[in-house]
Formats: structure tokens, sequence, C-alpha cells
């Protein structure tokens, strides 16, 4: 498979071990079978899902998160993707690997890491962003787009939701300056519905100093509507929030769910 940009210069090329180069072609290398589909006569793609597995070679854990949650957001082009669809990619490469008697391909560590990050059903990256960034700061995971029907009948979906809190979360981009009025609406149907709502905006949200202010003040409702208090000092590297979760776990008396 190869693409040509618009100016006809460059070349990309996925191949097998092997493949005889072409110039000027760059050439990404595939030890496994490569998983392709067909979107329509005569034109081959990678899958979604191997197509996340190529691109964990290139990026930090951060992005591949990001570009894991685009690919599951509700409103897509192309099928819906899972989690468990992810899962098996990386097991069929783990498989194929070991079944061959080589190593498992390289970004494969960095895969896994990403798997226990993503989420589906999410609608935009700032909003994975702010996720994140809650999670670094030792905020539980919260439930992304949870359905909440309103007194008055509407059901809606909040961005991010701690429903043991009942706190919620939301990113507002660009286009919610457009209406502010609707928004207002909601968020007074919210709040009257006993939550916590906490508006998040793109002017907000830029330093590490904004990013702070969002998860202490998440954090405090957090405490103040249950008791528990998890906001931690320093924010967590990123690859250890999933260890962090697993050791909260550990310690958690028996016969108790993890709070959201």
């Amino acid at each position: 498979m190869d693409h040509r940009n618009n100016k006809g210069r460059d070349r990309h090329a996925l191949a097998r071990p092997g493949t005889k180069r072409v110039a000027p072609t760059a050439v990404f290398v595939s030890s496994i079978p490569i998983e392709t589909i067909e979107i329509a006569e005569g034109i081959t793609c990678t899958t979604p899902e191997f197509t996340w597995f190529m691109f964990s070679r290139f990026l930090g854990l951060k992005d591949l998160v990001i570009l894991g949650d685009a690919m599951m957001r509700r409103n897509t082009l192309h099928e819906p993707l899972t989690l468990d669809g992810f899962a098996d990619l990386i097991a069929r490469v783990e498989c194929r690997a070991h079944r061959n008697g080589i190593r498992p391909p390289k970004g494969i560590t960095q895969c896994r890491k990403a798997l226990e990050l993503m989420e589906e059903h999410t609608d935009s990256v700032m909003e994975t962003i702010l996720r994140l960034t809650l999670e670094c700061y030792g905020l539980p995971r919260p439930v992304v787009n949870l359905p909440v029907r309103l007194p008055d009948g509407r059901l809606i979906f909040l961005d991010l939701a701690f429903p043991e809190a009942m706190v919620a979360v939301e990113y507002d981009g660009r286009h919610h300056s457009e209406q502010w009025a609707q928004d207002s609406l909601r968020r007074f149907a919210i709040e009257a519905s006993g939550w916590a709502y906490v508006q998040v905006i793109g002017l907000g949200f830029i330093t590490d100093a904004d990013k702070r202010h969002v998860a202490e003040l998440v954090g405090r409702l957090i405490r103040e509507r249950t008791g528990k208090n998890y906001l931690l000092s320093t924010p967590l590297p990123l690859e250890r929030v999933p260890d962090k979760r697993r050791e909260a776990w550990k310690e958690r008396p028996s016969g108790l769910t993890v709070a959201y």
C-alpha cells in the first residue's frame, strides 16, 4: 500500500520484510500479516485498528490515546469501533509474532498502555485531554457521555460525570459561544437536578496552572459530596495512571466497587 502527497514528491509504503524499496519511497516494514479492508473497488487500506497499531511506533502515549478515542467516537463515518476490537487486534499481533518465533513488533507495549486509558463514545479531542488531566491528578475515571434524565423528561448526555458525587464536567468549545442561551438553560436544568456543574472553556484550559485549577475544583466538589479526597498535589505522568488505578483497586475493601 502506498500514498503520494499532492505534490507527488513523497511516497510511503507499508510492506513485509524483504520488500524491495523503490526510491523515493519510505517503507514501514511489518513482520506480521497486514490487516486490510477494501473500502471501494481497487482501493485497499489498512483496517482502522491496524492503522492505530502502526502509529504506535511514532506517537507518544497521550497522542495514541487521543487517536484511539477519536476512532471510537459516537458519530463517525466508519463502522463503530470498540475497546474489545483494539484488544483483539493486540492479541492477534502478539499471537502471530509468537507463532513465528519473533518478538512482538515495536509499539505493542505502547498499545497496551494506551488501551487502558482509552474510552468509547467520546466527542472531541479536548474532552479526551480533559479526562486524562483529571486522571493524572488522581481523580477517578469519569463516565463518558453519561445519559441523565432531567425532571422535565429530557434525556441529556454529560461529557464527563462522577455519578457517586453527582459532579458533571463539560468542555465547551468555540461553537458553544453561538449557543450560550441554550447552554445556560441546560446548565440550569442540570444543577436543578442536584448535579454540581463544572464548565471548562478553551481559554481557561491552556496552561498547566489552568489545568491544575480545574482538577482542584473538581476534586474539591467530589470531596465535599462524598468525603473522599482523591486529589494529588503533583500530577502523575500519564504512564503511571493505570498503575495508580490498579493500586487503588487492591487497597479497597472487598465487596466495594471503584467509585466513579
